[in-house]
């Protein structure tokens, strides 16, 4: 999706670089952070999007979800890290996360359409490194599946872009919280 934008982007972070040659360590990891969150920024736009123009595939899948979700852990597991990010509670119930940020395609989009990440809490943030597999990150994942080739796999297109979005906040976040 981003291929030739990313390309792009590394063209001009390589231009902008060359014209900054006497930068201090802070200044760098400073730039480096900002054009982090630049793409965050970007690629959580583009997802949502993304995501509008697909709104009966993401209907077709919420529907779907219902009859499936036992069977696909990862379905409840996504739609548990939207309702705890959106919502700013932590509330592990695929029934909570359902009923009150995916009851429909169009109640999720405009839930993401108005989500300001700047106001998520830390607790929030902490609660959100559990499903996340990293290797910066003070302790494994709790969810190993929670990753984007599976997600793919077990909900499609569909998922991906949902989980993309998510991720992007989560980088957002990261910047926002870790030093």
């Amino acid at each position: 999706m981003n291929g030739g934008m990313d390309e792009q982007m590394q063209r001009n972070d390589d231009e902008d670089l060359t014209s900054y040659p006497t930068m201090s360590r802070e200044e760098a990891i400073l730039y480096a952070s900002q054009n982090i969150k630049n793409r965050a920024i970007s690629s959580q736009a583009e997802t949502l999007n993304e995501l509008k123009q697909r709104s009966n595939e993401l209907q077709q899948l919420l529907s779907q979800l219902d009859q499936h979700y036992q069977n696909i852990p990862l379905s409840r597991t996504l739609l548990v890290v939207f309702s705890i990010l959106i919502d700013s509670k932590v509330d592990t119930s695929y029934e909570y996360a359902r009923n009150t940020i995916a009851l429909s395609a169009d109640m999720l989009l405009a839930r993401l359409q108005s989500f300001d990440s700047e106001n998520v809490p830390q607790n929030i943030f902490h609660a959100l490194k559990n499903y996340f597999p990293s290797e910066s990150l003070d302790a494994p994942s709790v969810f190993p599946d929670f990753e984007p080739e599976k997600i793919k796999s077990n909900l499609g297109d569909i998922g991906l872009l949902l989980y993309d979005w998510v991720d992007s906040v989560f980088t957002l976040l990261q910047l926002k919280f870790e030093d």
